[in-house]
């Protein structure tokens, strides 16, 4: 009787052992599905070539470090005992802050929503209607080992590392105003912007950082059209001469008919 106990109760016990063993692996297919479903939606929106990229274990997370500015060969430190699953979870979120990153999400809020709700992240990330973002800061890892240089078929290079992001000058609008060649003024459309904090120079004044060169003094004003040196224009009389009277020719012609001028005098001469 005992032994027909015993035998019953390792029955029993076996048989649920068996059937979590079931369920579990169920949740893992389960799992497996919609996680894969979720990424081909996000790896779409990344621009990612074909959708079976994300059904391939292994590599849909290697290319999901790829978009995240994470070198994706790191993946395989989850194999190194003790510290390897720990350095493979820091990789990893540091792969969804720069992804949150580009669709234009709170890096730190949806960041720590990706590490303790990170099936749900993953779903709100995919459905979201904000489109994939490239042009971003780069990654504060740009410039180490962790930053990704490798070329995947079918996935799109992210930003270039290690560049200087280009943010707009102030006054200017993103993607206009760049500078122009020395000597060379601003194209069609284009205004020439001043450095902050300088004023534009007035008129008759030099440029910021030039110096003022002296006026030369103006030369006097030759005479006009058809007219001689030493001629005065026309209608005046030149200095210190008076105009001719009434009747008189002007300075300097003899008069019509052989007469001389007058003067106020009596041609004839003297009265008899």
């Amino acid at each position: 009787m005992f032994l027909t106990t015993y035998y019953n109760d390792y029955g029993t016990s076996a048989a649920v052992v068996a059937g979590l063993v079931f369920f579990y692996f169920i949740m893992i297919i389960v799992s497996y599905v919609l996680t894969s479903i979720f990424m081909s939606v996000l790896f779409t929106k990344a621009g990612v070539d074909k959708k079976w990229r994300a059904w391939v274990p292994i590599y849909n997370t290697m290319i999901f470090f790829k978009l995240g500015d994470v070198l994706p060969w790191f993946f395989f430190v989850v194999f190194v005992p003790y510290l390897g699953q720990l350095a493979f979870f820091a990789l990893w979120v540091m792969a969804a802050y720069r992804i949150n990153v580009k669709l234009g999400k709170s890096p730190v809020g949806f960041t720590i929503f990706a590490i303790f709700l990170s099936f749900i992240w993953l779903i709100v990330v995919a459905f979201d209607k904000t489109p994939w973002n490239t042009n971003v800061p780069p990654a504060p890892w740009a410039n180490s080992f962790l930053a990704d240089k490798s070329v995947f078929a079918g996935v799109p290079v992210q930003a270039t590392y290690g560049a200087a992001y280009a943010q707009p000058q102030y006054g200017q609008a993103p993607g206009y105003g760049q500078q122009q060649p020395y000597g060379q003024a601003p194209g069609y459309g284009q205004q020439q912007q001043q450095p902050y904090g300088q004023q534009q120079p007035q008129a008759g004044q030099a440029p910021y950082g030039q110096q003022q060169q002296p006026q030369q003094p103006q030369q006097p004003q030759q005479p006009g059209y058809d007219q001689q040196a030493g001629q005065a224009p026309y209608g005046q009389q030149p200095y210190g001469q008076q105009a001719p009277g009434a009747g008189q020719p002007p300075y300097g012609q003899a008069p019509d008919n052989g007469q001389m001028p007058n003067n106020g005098q009596n041609p004839q001469g003297p009265a008899v």
